[in-house]
């Protein structure tokens, strides 16, 4: 029964170390270092407790956004924005 505790013990730790991760990078994108960008095209971040978005589409959808920006597109171009 040993391979069982182990297994558990890993799971567990795996488990918090994602969640950790998720919290921290929330935390970090949406409350420590967020910046008010007009217009608010820019996704900040993912709630820890959300698991139906992701965060490459979120990273695209902001690679794309900076690329807009530093083209000068129109106000009307840009697509909504989405709240966390």
């Amino acid at each position: 029964m040993w391979w069982l505790r182990t297994t558990l013990v890993i799971a567990l730790v795996a488990c918090g170390g994602i969640m950790s991760f998720r919290i921290w990078y929330w935390a970090d994108n949406c409350i420590f270092n967020k910046t008010y960008v007009y217009p608010p095209v820019y996704q900040c971040g993912i709630h820890p407790f959300d698991f139906t978005d992701n965060y490459i589409e979120k990273r695209e959808h902001n690679q794309e956004m900076s690329e807009w920006v530093k083209v000068g597109a129109k106000i009307e171009d840009f697509p909504p924005h989405k709240n966390d």
